[in-house]
């Protein structure tokens, strides 16, 4: 009893602990290798997905336009062109071999449709005697642009659609779409697969051997230190979305004693930003960006909300908007608030502009 173990049964004993710790993080790796496998796969998918959507939801406001062009009997000007508003259109054979010969050409092997006003189909470039519904509904990313996930012999497609006029339309379609298919996206998502697994499985064996250095070295160091305050948070009293009379808008930090700092520019807020003292009216279609200022630094993440009376929009000039749109390939894109006066004054749907902005919300 209370004998020490020989120099063998130590060294036996230190040889056990280390193997278990191998062990440990063998299967700690192995483990990880299959969650992340799994997950990535996911991300992949949805990521390749999304951006996909977020590509088709682009072209549609190109072959709206492209689209447009074919309208009128005479066409004139650049393929952007829509004519004048008062052409003379041409009839639904030539202007659907236009559509086939002109702007199915620039979409890359995607799906172009015309729909009606009840989304039916009118024109399929692929499919003639389709007359099939479509179901769409506002994107969430991309302004002005509706998207749908339809079926079409069995496959699924990722589509986007553009409301056009069918008053001037020689199919009297309301809608332009533009289609890919879904499986297209996932094969190209299974390609990127395994050079994303190979950084997951690095990923993953630096997470097992910072735990097992955790296990041996951590111990109690990390006792009895505080955990840090979550972030504050703001609240507004009206939600974003469409309007149609003024309000005022009242701010609220979550962390007591604290300023809350804001614009209505679309630029970032700092210290130096207007300071809230009292609820802001909101009389026109604003962009508010708050965040909580506590110490003399921002202590919250920044915050937006946007505001948007229809009826203004059919009239903005982009006053007081930010005068870029980011920037591709080096240079600053110019934003255009501004909607088209040609459609906005034109007697056959300008009553109905203002009603079809809110579809959007």
């Amino acid at each position: 009893m209370g004998s020490r173990l020989p120099a063998g049964a130590r060294g036996e004993r230190q040889l056990s602990l280390r193997f278990r710790l191998l062990a440990a993080a063998a299967g700690i790796v192995a483990t990880s290798l299959l969650l992340s496998g799994a997950l990535t796969w996911f991300l992949v998918r949805n990521v390749e997905l999304q951006a996909a959507q977020d590509s088709v939801d682009r072209s549609v406001q190109v072959s709206a336009m492209l689209v447009r062009h074919q309208e009128c009997l005479t066409r004139t000007g650049v393929a952007t062109n829509a004519g004048a508003a008062t052409c003379r259109l041409t009839d639904g054979n030539d202007f659907s071999d236009r559509l086939n010969s002109s702007v199915v050409p620039t979409l890359g092997g995607a799906r172009l449709l015309l729909l009606g006003r009840q989304r039916q189909v009118l024109y399929d470039s692929q499919d003639p005697a389709n007359t099939g519904i479509i179901d769409i509904t506002a994107s969430k990313r991309v302004a002005n642009v509706a998207e749908a996930q339809p079926v079409f012999g069995g496959e699924r497609y990722l589509a986007a659609a553009m409301v056009i006029a069918p008053a001037r339309d020689p199919l009297s379609a309301a809608y332009v779409v533009v289609a890919r298919p879904e499986s297209a996206v996932t094969t190209a998502a299974a390609g990127e697969l395994v050079p994303r697994l190979l950084v997951a499985g690095g990923a993953a064996l630096m997470v097992a051997l910072v735990l097992v250095l955790i296990v041996l070295f951590g111990g109690a160091q990390g006792h009895g230190k505080p955990k840090k305050s979550a972030s504050a948070k703001i609240a507004f009293s009206h939600e974003h979305g469409f309007y149609e009379e003024p309000f005022s808008l009242a701010l609220t930090s979550s962390l007591p004693a604290a300023a809350i700092c804001y614009t209505t520019n679309g630029s970032a807020p700092s210290t130096s930003s207007q300071h809230y003292e009292k609820p802001v009216r909101i009389d026109t279609t604003t962009v508010l960006r708050a965040a909580t200022v506590k110490d003399g630094e921002i202590a919250g993440p920044i915050e937006t909300r946007s505001y948007i009376f229809p009826r203004q929009v059919l009239k903005q000039t982009g006053a007081g908007f930010p005068q870029t749109w980011g920037i591709k390939h080096g240079v600053p894109v110019a934003a255009d608030y501004e909607m088209d006066p040609e459609i906005v004054n034109h007697p056959d749907y300008k009553g109905a502009l203002e009603n079809a902005l809110k579809l959007f919300q």
